[in-house]
């Protein structure tokens, strides 16, 4: 062993300067990992097979005796004909970085990673390097990581005036050299992989087996999707010297250090670029500095960043500010890309006057961009030219353009591929790649160019890219293929693109991770009876959703001898199985959260630990978490409102960990019926009856102290028991029962951030609501003034009072479904709540403004929240069960876990909506056709955007296809006037007002299926539709006696009416024929009954004789007795044509496990899933023009 040492001098934030002496050990016994290695001694398993194969295997088999130069260059020169698979692969840094795609890919394996290059991805990308290190722990992959700074043969110094990053790309090949000659008894050649032209040469000079990805890859026959995994080289292509030869289309990046600069001296802001999901070609930068989002308006000023990039900005002159687009863009920026698409990079010629020089590249300046943002958004797109500068000077807003981009956040993305017009016929070579344009399901994000030699796999696919680059000189950026998911329309590819988009981990749980699970059969000890409190003999009982099967929580009450009642949470004990710094640990906080799509669950731990061991089940012993209090009994009701606001005093609290034995496991529906039935007089409805009283009380000083109850548009789905296709759709039902928990989780919550933060002031996982700013309340304030309500909002108080008001007013009105709008208003209002470390705010900043609480965190979610499983922790030191680790103490790795444990969060709350969407889109597509009352929630240029009530749906009216010289928006914003030029009369909409909209999935998009919405009242001519004879009501047994098919469509339309109120949806014919048929019966039974003189058959009748086999069927004259016994009501009314299909029958329907945002409040309280809601919903039912993206 040898000892390095390395010394420095550092100055600390104090000011004094200290000297640091750092020790560097280097050793002879690290192993290299080979299986069969004699030199190396093998205290563990191998990790580099004896007998490696790899995708390609295009080394040429030599038995060239000289030095390894020409071995080397033997190597290097070999044919693909001629093959030795038996090789290991040893990539470079920029490599991992740039290649994690195809690294990933599971036919590259026996690779070897060295400690240098993990170093380096670790600093440069930590997302990256967790990628790496989840194949690294993959035993089937076959990666070594081999240590080689720690290696006497291996170790470099860094030589003088030599940059780190050449004395890394040393270090590499070094090792490579080295590995060379120590498996050279075993005839297994290491290739280096890299694509620095620098390093290339330096390699096989050294006599270093060393080739380029792309010339490793492509050279792969067996396996060509290999070759789309390859990101665009940055060898040849990525040079100055190419982009000096490009025009360029957008003005360059400043220097990492004079954006820092400018940033420290006011003259930049630094913040995260955030894309308008309604106008893609408007986006807002939010500076800690600036008060007012910065507006970044147009392609040109983004200067090629996207959404989520860390960018710094630099502020216009006021005399350029801009005012936000008040429309919203249909086509969602698609002509803008294709018109780049098509147009290929301007290649500059070799002469002299054609190239550019410093002058003209200095003319796309920060004025320059401003000068033409006008120009370039009338060019990309008409919509946006409510932005022009000439805009009132109260509402243009900050507005500045990009100037640099620190960090990007390139992540994969899904989408569909269409060919250019180049290669509309097929690539243009024989062995040529075929290039792609390919357009993502996120309209925020431009087109990007791909390549592929395999077009016909991915054409008419949802399919997966990773953008590699983005040069001044091209229009787009360009990227790479990663896998085809499935065609596109189908529910399975679409759930799959979702968890992708959103970045969901949803593979199975490594090996390594279902080796740190309990052993079983798992029984509980004697020590751990010792070791906890035993509540097994309480009445403890659980209550939660229907179908719930991971129960984190149960609750208990019983009476004390001195009067007052013990009042028990308990929680699942997730700490107990997953340990610090495990593999299951480590996943579970790489996870994050669960995630609740409809008619699937996403768990953060594997369903052992889920469902089983950790969930509170009934009538089984578990371990938990449990926090107790003596409490006063609640008190007697106010006689003046009748709420009860005395007792429910805590005397005493304890946290303790024990071990309890559920009696029952209850969904909201069982309880709140136990709690209702006086009769019931057993211990669990007892029981249950007292809690109920006691959160009522608890729920009312709540409300006195400032709490808001707040609404988001929840969506429960019932789903067929054999397809999970959706059946029904509806508002989620809200019981006594869930306020019940509600109260008891939020009182447990407080408790336990009170007790962790008194004695963990710096680094305990709190949550946090942030105090809105005044001006995000504008909408509110302006909606409610319209229909004659005040809104207050100085204070949670405050605004709560006056959301209380206004229910109170519009209830007395007529009009209780406004209070909910307004509060699902209020709610939009909102900032995101989020997890944060104590140490790094201030006491005053820890409050939670929708609770109206000083402190407050998540402790009851254990099973399905990782932010529960570290309070957890904390609180077991706290009371002195457990020894702190040294990360749970770290603020700064606490900190930073709390900001990855938010992403996590909202990315799960994203995904959850968009399976809602998602659901919505196939629910309507099975119905059919809807009319519905709805709401309007905000107003466009060219938009109104509307909540049905019934089905919780959000969706938007254009009016793009109406002259917009009859549409005018009022400069607020609120009031928008159309004008009906043919009846010569105005109609004036402002929010809230009711309308009726037709609502149908619109499938002219190749790319989305979307809710399309329109108009039926207000009828406004030119833009509304005529409402279908579902609307109108038509007369039963009008139908003329004739055999034309226009009174056959008659009969048919008028008995589709009758159906939504009739119960015969199940026997309605499937097919065109089918339907004719019954028409005709229709008529022969109306004309068989005048001349019997009975009354004529209605719609309901010809239904109820729908299954005739034969139109002169004897029953024909039973038709009436037929339609009185079918009494099932129909669910949904489908208000086509005679060649539409029918909606399936709900016989084999069943109650989902209700929607994303209803299963993912289990586990935090109704409050806070309200607030969570504040989150931006994601718009759907946005149509298109026409049907694009369908070459």
């Amino acid at each position: 062993m040898m000892i390095r040492s390395k010394s420095f001098v550092k100055k600390t934030r104090k000011g004094n300067v200290v000297k640091i002496v750092r020790e560097h050990y280097l050793r002879d016994d690290v192993w290299c990992g080979a299986a069969g290695c004699a030199v190396c001694a093998q205290s563990h398993d191998a990790s580099l097979e004896s007998s490696p194969s790899n995708a390609n295997a295009f080394f040429c088999a030599t038995s060239s005796k000289g030095n390894s130069k020409a071995k080397a260059s033997t190597l290097a020169s070999a044919s693909a004909s001629s093959a030795l698979p038996a090789h290991y692969i040893l990539p470079d840094t920029n490599v991992v970085l740039h290649q994690m795609d195809l690294l990933e890919h599971p036919t590259i394996k026996n690779v070897i990673i060295l400690q240098t290059v993990l170093d380096e991805v670790r600093h440069q990308n930590l997302s990256l390097h967790q990628r790496l290190r989840a194949i690294i722990s993959d035993p089937g992959r076959h990666f070594h990581v081999f240590v080689n700074e720690h290696r006497r043969e291996t170790y470099v110094e860094r030589e003088k005036d030599e940059s780190t990053n050449d004395r890394n790309d040393r270090a590499i090949r070094v090792a490579a050299l080295w590995y060379n000659h120590h498996l050279s008894n075993l005839r297994l050649p290491v290739v280096l992989l890299t694509n620095d032209r620098a390093n290339l040469a330096k390699a096989e000079d050294s006599g270093i087996p060393a080739f380029t990805v792309h010339r490793y890859i492509e050279s792969c026959r067996a396996q060509p999707e290999l070759t789309d995994l390859l990101a665009f080289a940055d060898l040849d292509d990525d040079t100055p010297a190419r982009a000096a030869g490009m025009r360029a289309n957008y003005p360059e990046h400043l220097t990492t250090a004079k954006l820092l600069t400018g940033v420290k001296l006011g003259l930049y802001y630094q913040g995260v670029l955030q894309v308008n999901r309604d106008n893609p070609l408007e986006a807002s930068v939010r500076a800690r500095s600036m008060d007012t989002p910065i507006l970044v308006h147009g392609r040109l000023a983004m200067s090629r960043a996207m959404q989520d990039d860390v960018v710094i900005v630099k502020l216009l002159p006021q005399s350029q500010w801009l005012t936000p687009s008040t429309q919203l863009l249909e086509d969602e920026s698609a002509e803008a890309d294709d018109a780049a698409a098509e147009m290929p990079d301007d290649e500059q010629s070799e002469s002299d006057e054609d190239e550019p020089d410093d002058a003209e590249s200095a003319a796309l300046d920060a004025e320059a961009i401003a000068s033409t943002v006008a120009d370039e958004q009338a060019a990309v797109a008409e919509a946006v030219d409510s932005a022009v500068v000439g805009s009132s000077s109260d509402a243009r807003r900050p507005t500045g353009i990009v100037v640099g981009i620190l960090r990007r956040a390139w992540r994969p993305s899904c989408g569909m591929v269409i060919p250019v017009e180049s290669d509309s016929n097929g690539p243009s070579s024989d062995n040529g790649p075929t290039q792609l344009l390919f357009v993502p399901t996120d309209t925020r994000f431009p087109h990007v160019r791909v390549q592929t030699r395999r077009p016909q796999a991915y054409l008419e696919q949802r399919v997966v890219v990773t953008i590699d680059r983005w040069h001044r000189g091209s229009r787009l950026p360009e990227g790479h293929l990663v896998r085809a998911l499935g065609p596109i329309g189908e529910k399975m590819t679409e759930t799959e693109v979702l968890l992708v988009e959103h970045e969901v981990r949803h593979s199975d749980f490594s090996p390594a991770v279902l080796a740190d699970l309990p052993v079983l059969p798992w029984v509980i000890t004697e020590a751990d009876r010792a070791a906890r409190r035993d509540f097994t003999h309480l009445d403890i009982c659980s209550v939660d959703p229907p179908g719930c099967t991971d129960i984190d929580d149960a609750l208990h009450v019983r009476p004390l001898e001195n009067g007052n009642w013990e009042v028990g949470v308990h929680i699942a004990d997730v700490s107990h199985f997953i340990k610090p710094n495990t593999a299951i640990d480590l996943e579970a906080a790489r996870r994050g959260t669960s995630v609740y799509l409809i008619g699937r669950r996403i768990d953060m731990i594997p369903e052992l630990l889920g469902t089983e061991l950790c969930s509170l089940q009934s009538d089984v012993e578990r371990f938990a978490m449990s926090v107790v209090w003596e409490i006063t009994p609640p008190g007697k009701p106010d006689p003046v409102d009748g709420a009860c606001r005395t007792g429910a005093e805590i005397v005493r609290t304890e946290y303790c960990r024990s071990i309890i034995r559920s009696r029952a496991s209850l969904t909201y529906m069982q309880a709140q019926t136990m709690i209702d039935d006086q009769t019931r007089r057993d211990p669990l409805s007892h029981g249950l009856r007292g809690l109920n009283e006691l959160s009522k009380v608890l729920r009312q000083r709540r409300l006195d102290r400032g709490t808001l109850t707040l609404e988001s548009p929840e969506i429960s789905f019932s789903l067929d028991k054999d397809t999970s296709d959706p059946v029904d759709v509806g508002a989620k039902q809200k019981l006594q029962t869930m306020s019940m928990v509600e109260e008891f989780m939020l009182l447990a919550n407080v408790a336990v951030a009170e007790h962790i933060f008194r004695r963990f002031p710096q680094c305990a996982v709190l949550r946090r609501h942030p105090v809105p700013p005044q001006a995000s309340f504008e909408p509110l304030v302006v909606a409610a003034r319209q229909h004659g309500v005040e809104i207050k909002a100085s204070n949670s108080k405050e605004l709560a009072e006056s959301l209380d008001r206004a229910e109170e007013s519009f209830g007395k009105a007529g009009k209780p479904y406004l209070g909910k709008l307004l509060r699902i208003l209020a709610t939009r209002c909102m900032m995101q709540a989020v997890y944060f470390c104590s140490g790094t705010l201030p006491t005053r900043e820890h409050q939670h403004y929708g609770l109206a609480c000083p402190i407050y965190t998540h402790f009851t979610s254990p099973i399905r929240r990782y932010p529960d499983v570290l309070v957890h922790r904390l609180l077991a030191v706290a009371i002195g069960l457990e020894t702190p680790t040294r990360e749970l103490l770290d603020k700064p790795k606490v900190s930073a876990l709390t900001d990855w444990l938010n992403r996590r969060h909202r990315m799960a709350q994203y995904a959850q909506r968009s399976s809602v969407e998602l659901h919505t889109i196939l629910f309507f597509k099975r119905l059919g056709v809807a009319e519905e009352d709805a709401h309007v929630l905000r107003l466009r240029d060219n938009a109104i955007v509307v909540l049905i009530p019934k089905f919780g749906l959000e969706g938007t009216v254009h009016l793009s296809d109406y002259d917009s010289a009859n549409i005018e928006l009022s400069r607020d914003g609120y009031k928008l006037t159309i004008h009906d030029a043919v009846k010569k009369r105005d109609h004036v909409f402002t929010v809230f007002d009711r309308v009726r909209v037709r609502v149908t999935i619109d499938a002219t998009n190749l790319q989305k299926q979307k809710v399309s919405m329109r108009l039926l009242d207000p009828f406004i001519t030119n833009l509304s539709v005529e409402a279908t004879a579902v609307d109108k009501k038509p007369a039963v047994g009008k139908a003329k006696e004739t055999s034309t098919e226009e009174a056959l469509q008659q009969v048919v339309d008028a008995a589709l009416a009758e159906q939504s109120k009739a119960a015969a949806q199940d026997q309605w014919a499937k097919t065109r024929e089918e339907r004719l048929r019954v028409a005709r019966i229709a008529a022969a039974a109306a004309k068989a009954a005048k001349q019997a003189k009975q009354p004529t058959m209605g719609p309901i009748q010809v239904m109820g004789a729908a299954n005739l086999p034969e139109p002169g069927n004897k029953r024909i004259s039973k038709l009436p007795q037929l339609a009185a016994e079918s009494s099932t009501p129909a669910r949904a009314v489908k208000a086509e044509t005679i060649g539409a299909a029918p909606s399936t029958p709900q016989t084999k329907s069943a109650q989902a496990p209700t929607t994303p945002a209803t299963s993912a409040s289990r586990g935090r309280t109704a409050a806070e899933a309200d607030l969570d809601a504040a989150v931006e919903t994601p718009k759907s039912a946005k149509s298109a023009k026409k049907p694009r993206l369908t070459k």
